[in-house]
C-alpha cells in the first residue's frame, strides 16, 4: 500500500472512530438534531426574505449559522447530523460574506475561518462530496484575497483544480453542475504563469460551462460565465444570445434573489456589448 492511500485509510478510520467516540449512543441525540437541522435548514431557505440595498439581510443567516454551528459542534449529534450541520454551515458562511451587506474585510475574516474549518470537516469525512465541495468553495474565495502567484506556487490553485475534477469523477452531475462550474471557473480565472502554472484553458473553462448546462439547461449562472468566455473570444452574437434568456427568464420564487442577481449581471453585460 502507497503512503497515500495509507493516509487515506488511516483518515477515513479517524472519521469512523471520532463517530464512535462523540457519539456512542447515536440514537439518543437523533430527534433533537433532526429538529436544530430542520429549523436550521427553514433558516437558510428563508435567508434573503428581507432585501435591503439589494443585500440580503443577515438576521435570518445569522440565526441559520448559529443553529448550525451548535450541531456541528456538539456532542449529542448523530454523525449524519453533523455532516448536515457542516455543508449548511459552510453554504451559510458563503452566503454572509458574499450576500449580506458587511465590509470587505468581514468577508475577509468568513473565508479566512471558513477554508481552515472546511478543511477540518473534509478530513473528518473525506468521502462526503458536499463537504468537499464547500470546503473548496470557500478555500477559493479565500484564495481571491491572497496573492495569485504566491498560492499558484504553494499549489493551492492546482489543489482547487484538482478537487473540483475529483468530485466530478465520482459523481459527474453532482449538485445539479455545480461542480462542473467551478472546474470552468477555475480555468477561466486563473492566469498562466510561465514555469508555474500552464493548465488554465479558455476552452476548457466553455467546456465545462457546457457541461453544466447540459445537466441543468436553466442553470443562468452557467449561461452567464458562458457568455463571458464567448466575450473573451470575441463571438459576441453567441455571447448575446445567452444573456437575452438569462434576462427573459422569469423570476422563480424559490431562487428569486440568486435569479434578481444574475438578471441584473446579464443586463450589465448586454449594456457593454
Amino acid at each position: 500500500m502507497t503512503s497515500a492511500k495509507k493516509h487515506l485509510t488511516y483518515t477515513r478510520l479517524l472519521s469512523t472512530l471520532t463517530c464512535i467516540i462523540l457519539f456512542p449512543l447515536r440514537f439518543y441525540g437523533t430527534d433533537q438534531s433532526a429538529e436544530l437541522l430542520a429549523e436550521a435548514d427553514k433558516l437558510y431557505s428563508v435567508r434573503a426574505l428581507v432585501i435591503k440595498n439589494d443585500r440580503a439581510d443577515s438576521e435570518n443567516i445569522d440565526s441559520a449559522i448559529k443553529l448550525y454551528s451548535e450541531i456541528a459542534n456538539g456532542n449529542t449529534s448523530t454523525c449524519e447530523a453533523v455532516q448536515k450541520a457542516a455543508v449548511g454551515l459552510m453554504k451559510s458562511w458563503y452566503f454572509k460574506a458574499v450576500d449580506t451587506e458587511i465590509s470587505t474585510a468581514e468577508s475577509r475574516k468568513i473565508f479566512e475561518y471558513g477554508k481552515t474549518a472546511g478543511e477540518g470537516f473534509h478530513l473528518r469525512h473525506p468521502d462526503n462530496l458536499n463537504i468537499h465541495y464547500w470546503y473548496l468553495v470557500l478555500l477559493g474565495k479565500w484564495a481571491e484575497f491572497q496573492n495569485i502567484a504566491a498560492i499558484a506556487k504553494e499549489g493551492l490553485l492546482g489543489k482547487l483544480k484538482n478537487g473540483a475534477e475529483y468530485i466530478i469523477k465520482k459523481d459527474p452531475g453532482f449538485d445539479s453542475g455545480n461542480a462542473h462550474l467551478m472546474l470552468g471557473r477555475m480555468h477561466y480565472m486563473t492566469p498562466r504563469i510561465p514555469l508555474i502554472i500552464s493548465w488554465p484553458s479558455i476552452d476548457e473553462a466553455v467546456k465545462n460551462y457546457h457541461k453544466a448546462l447540459e445537466i441543468n439547461p436553466e442553470y443562468r449562472m452557467a449561461m452567464i460565465y458562458l457568455a463571458e468566455c464567448y466575450i473573451k473570444q470575441k463571438k459576441k452574437e453567441e455571447a448575446r444570445t445567452l444573456l437575452t434568456k438569462v434576462v427573459s427568464l422569469p423570476l422563480r420564487d424559490k431562487f428569486l434573489f440568486d435569479d434578481t442577481n444574475n438578471r441584473k449581471i446579464a443586463s450589465d453585460l448586454l449594456a457593454n456589448l
